[in-house]
This record gives structure tokens, sequence and C-alpha cells, in this order.
């Protein structure tokens, strides 16, 4: 009897707790889905993946692994809420397939971080790169006997990418592909690189971080598991999501905002050691040393941009300084207004000095592959071009940035 009743009960609770489950997965998608929710589409009480990867650690991820083993890489960073990683990087190419040698063409790949990588609408930049060199000179006469297909750029950077980045990926995936021109595209991650962490020390110690902490995450995966199991619950989810929008009263922090937290608490405290990490542009500058001998040892065409940011813009241009603080990111409203400000203004001042160095830097390499960008967009408002500190508007990325490398490839391979 006893044993009955047991039974009865566990149905009677399970179907309450699918029929609940289902109904807050339909709110979810119907009234929240806009409202940060990362990747809402992998929380499940029955997976033990993730329900929450950093954009900064699938940077690292695909520093070492990016399509060597595709099973794997699906199986460590599976579907995101739009697409896979690895869909990402064949939709902005479109292809369906891994990378592969054309001799028939003068293969350029384009490095850069997520102001090259990925726009709203699924077209990177290097998309709209082709499409100019299309309707202008993508035959290039001088190059049609050896190259008959003509040019063809290739994006081969992803969101957070820094020099490190692209020294690392270009060694174990563009190098063995034979490329005949890489553009670098680079800057602002490596500020951010060297102005994130407290104790930064090395070259790559964010990227090193995060492959220091996944590899620990294997080793306490029953931890990792607790820390982010309610997100496992669609009903928990909402519940905390309602609470938090109209009651202002959070229940716990999910694991992306947990990681949003530490983030920003840890910048506040750099904002108050106040220092500029000269480190940061030394190694900026070696590694482009790096990338310069290996264009020159594996015999391709390297092409060095220094990319427009918004500190730089409102500083030389001696704009109202609240344009960057209005556009500093803190869409979770973790810090108070004042604490904001502080962050922006460190922010703020590192950046300038950063680009101060950088810009320094090329005008004394003083040669035709090193190319300053940062002023490429100062004649235009500068208010509507960065809807935030680092990207751009599509309008003038797409346009204007798109138009300018476009036709910085044509002059360095001196097309006819």
């Amino acid at each position: 009897m006893n044993i009955k009743r047991l039974l009865i009960t566990t149905i009677v609770t399970s179907i309450f707790f699918f029929a609940f489950e289902f109904f807050s997965y339909l709110i979810l998608h119907s009234k929240f889905k806009n409202y940060s929710m990362p990747a809402m589409e992998r929380f499940s009480l029955f997976t033990l993946k993730s329900t929450y990867h950093d954009p900064m650690k699938t940077s690292f991820f695909y520093n070492y692994r990016f399509k060597d083993n595709l099973a794997n890489t699906r199986k460590e960073f599976p579907k995101t809420s739009v697409k896979g990683l690895l869909d990402e990087y064949y939709i902005i190419n479109n292809i369906d397939h891994v990378i592969s040698k054309d001799n028939q063409s003068f293969d350029i790949y384009l490095f850069g971080g997520s102001t090259i990588f990925l726009k709203g609408d699924y077209n990177s930049i290097g998309k709209e790169i082709n499409s100019y060199l299309d309707n202008e000179k993508k035959s290039c006469s001088n190059l049609y006997s050896s190259y008959p297909k003509g040019l063809r750029v290739i994006t081969a950077g992803h969101s957070g990418y820094a020099t490190i980045n692209q020294i690392n990926r270009l060694i174990t995936d563009i190098i063995p592909l034979k490329p005949e021109m890489v553009i670098f595209f680079d800057g602002i991650n490596d500020f951010i690189m060297g102005h994130s962490l407290i104790d930064y020390t090395e070259n790559d110690t964010i990227h090193e971080k995060y492959y220091l902490k996944y590899i620990e995450s294997k080793k306490n995966f029953s931890i990792s598991l607790l820390a982010d199991l309610p997100d496992r619950f669609y009903s928990i989810f909402l519940i905390n999501k309602a609470f938090k929008k109209y009651f202002d009263i959070q229940l716990y922090k999910n694991t992306a905002e947990q990681t949003n937290f530490d983030k920003f608490s840890n910048l506040l405290k750099l904002s108050k050691k106040n220092k500029y990490n000269n480190k940061a542009f030394e190694n900026y500058k070696n590694n482009h040393f790096i990338l310069e001998a290996l264009a020159d040892k594996f015999n391709f065409i390297d092409l060095h941009l220094l990319q427009p940011t918004l500190a730089d813009a409102v500083e030389n241009l001696n704009l109202d300084k609240n344009i960057y603080n209005f556009k500093w990111p803190d869409p979770e409203n973790i810090l108070d207004k004042d604490d904001k400000i502080k962050v922006s203004k460190f922010w703020y001042n590192k950046t300038v000095l950063f680009w101060k160095d950088a810009k320094k830097f090329f005008k004394e390499k003083s040669q035709d592959n090193y190319l300053d960008y940062s002023d490429l967009m100062n004649n235009l408002d500068i208010s509507n071009v960065y809807y935030d500190l680092i990207h751009y508007d599509d309008t003038y990325s797409k346009g204007i940035l798109s138009k300018a490398i476009a036709e910085d490839i044509i002059k360095t391979i001196k097309c006819d």
C-alpha cells in the first residue's frame, strides 16, 4: 500500500514538475528571450554540459584547437543559442566545410577580434571586403595567370583575439594552408588583456588562466556541475529572473552573472590602483615582430593594421568624455554610478596611453605594411560610429572599414 502511494505520488509530482518546466520554458522564450539569458537553449536538467561559456574562454579554446578535431571541439563547446561556434566560422566565410588550399586563388587570411569576426547579421568584414574586391578589381590582371580565380579573403580571427592568439592560430592552422597574404587588425584586445587582471605578468595571462581553470574544472567536475545546477531548471531560472525584473531582488547569481560580477569587481580594483601596464604594449609590439618574422620565414605578405577605438578618437578630437562613459558596457548595472565612472575613466586614460604608444610604434616602423587606421573614421560623428567603447556600428564597419582594407590589399599586392 505504501509502495503504491509512493509510486502515485512520484508520478503526480513528476507530471507537475515537467508541466511547470515546460510552462516556464514557454514564458522564458516569449517574454525573457532578450533579457540577459546567455545560451538559454542549452539549459537542461538532463545534460552534463556546462550551461554557460565566457566569450574569452571560447577565445582561448580556439587558440589551442580550432578545427583540427571537429568532433572534440563540438563536444567541448556545444551549440550556442544561435549557432555552434564552428558553424559561425563556416557561416561568415560562406562555406560548409573546413577551409583548404585553393591553388587557383590568391588566399588572404584576415585576423581580428569581434570587430572583424562576426557582425549582427552574420556577415563578417571579410565578406564585405570580398564583395568590394568583386566589384572592383578582384581578378588583378597581373596575378591572373597564376591565380585565375582572383583574390579570396577568409576571416580567420575570433571574438577576443589578441596578437598572441594570432600567432598561435597562424602557426597551427593558417601557415599549413600556405597563404599568399595575412592581415592583422588588432589593438584593443591586447589592451584588454593587460588591463583586466590584477596579477597580469605574462604575455598570455588571460588565456593561460582560462586554460588552467578549464583543466582544473575537469578534475573537479562535481563542483562545477553543482555551481550551475540552478540554471538546469527553467522554473528556477524564470523565478529568479522574474524577481530581479519586477521586484529588483536577485535570489542567486547564475554562472553568467557571477562571471560578470567578478569581472567588474576586478576592474574596480584595477581602477583604484590606476596603473598603466606598459608590459601589455611591449607584448603587443614584440608579437608583431614575431608575426613579421613568420611572414618572412614562410613567404607570405603581411599587413598590420592598428584598429580605431573610441577612447583614442574622443581624445584626439577633444570631444566630451561622457561619450565614452555613456558607451562603457555594464548592461546588468553591476556597478553603481560612481564606481562605473571610476572604471570608465581608468580604461579611457589607459587606452589613450596604449594607443599613443602603438601609434608611435607604427610610425617608427615607417613601412608600407604597417598602417595606422586609428584616425580612419574621425571625420564622422563618433557617437554614431561606435555602439560601445570597442565595436563599430555595422554601417561604418561594413562600409568605410571594409573598403579601406580592400583598397590597401590592392595597393599592397600591387594590383593592375
